[in-house]
């Protein structure tokens, strides 16, 4: 996925630093250790980690098995997550 670079970053779950990059639809954020991806729109999100903030969602969704991981879907925040089954 290519776009541009925000300079902001997430804390992910695994302990690493997730990268938010601006695409042409929104903003996702990937973890370069375990490989999860987080994709949403929304601006007051973007702003919230500009004022500090390290996660962008608090809800605790369950993850559902997809193909080729797991996958949860925050109706509150409008944050889609991705994590890929290590193979």
């Amino acid at each position: 996925m290519k776009g541009k670079r925000t300079g902001l970053s997430i804390n992910c779950p695994c302990g690493s630093k997730a990268t938010i990059v601006e695409t042409g639809w929104g903003y996702h954020a990937h973890c370069p250790h375990c490989g999860r991806l987080v994709f949403f729109r929304s601006e007051a999100l973007l702003e919230k980690i500009k004022l500090g903030g390290k996660k962008l969602c608090s809800h605790d969704v369950p993850l559902k098995s997809c193909k080729g991981g797991q996958m949860s879907w925050c109706s509150i925040c409008r944050i889609r997550t991705f994590i890929p089954t290590k193979s």
